[in-house]
């Protein structure tokens, strides 16, 4: 009898350049080459799936263009000089669209609610080390992050909104399954 994760999947033949096939058959190491490729798969739908907006989508380009410029000195995050650049280019680029309106009270609301009196520094420290968690969790299979924390900063993990919709890791939004 079948188990009933292999009921639930469906086997396929895919044609890969060699090259690929060795890059996708290291990268998955002891999981494997096929769970590798699931992997990646998924991850490229949530991606192209993800709800954002135009301007997100021209920043996320330009960091990814400004890494790709650096690396050639090697990956701006092995460096402390490249990492330094790389700062400053992300606060120049969140500068050029910081928006220029007051503060909408709702928001403020809203982050009170969720998060309670925080300053804006202490809310992104717990949106950044809730996504330093959930991504190192999809990319190691670890509960700890690079700082070798066990856990996310203090914040509405599994937090409910208003109506009982379930919210993401950040509390604000869903999760990065969609789920």
């Amino acid at each position: 009898m079948k188990r009933k994760k292999d009921r639930e999947m469906k086997q396929s033949a895919v044609r890969l350049p060699r090259n690929l096939y060795e890059r996708l058959k290291e990268a998955g190491g002891a999981r494997g080459m096929g769970e590798e490729i699931r992997r990646r798969l998924e991850y490229a739908f949530k991606v192209t799936e993800a709800a954002s907006d135009e301007i997100t989508e021209e920043i996320i380009a330009e960091i990814r263009d400004v890494a790709r410029d650096l690396s050639q000195y090697g990956p701006w995050h092995a460096d402390r000089d490249a990492y330094d650049v790389f700062k400053a280019t992300l606060n120049a680029l969140l500068l050029n669209h910081q928006p220029r309106s007051e503060p909408k009270p709702e928001t403020k609301a809203h982050f009170q609610a969720v998060y309670g009196v925080k300053t804006a520094e202490e809310i992104g420290l717990i949106l950044a080390h809730a996504a330093i968690f959930s991504y190192g969790r999809e990319r190691r299979g670890s509960l700890t992050g690079p700082t070798g924390l066990t856990g996310p900063a203090t914040g509405p993990i599994g937090f409910t909104g208003q109506g009982g919709s379930p919210q993401g890791p950040t509390g604000l939004g869903r999760g990065r399954s969609g789920k």
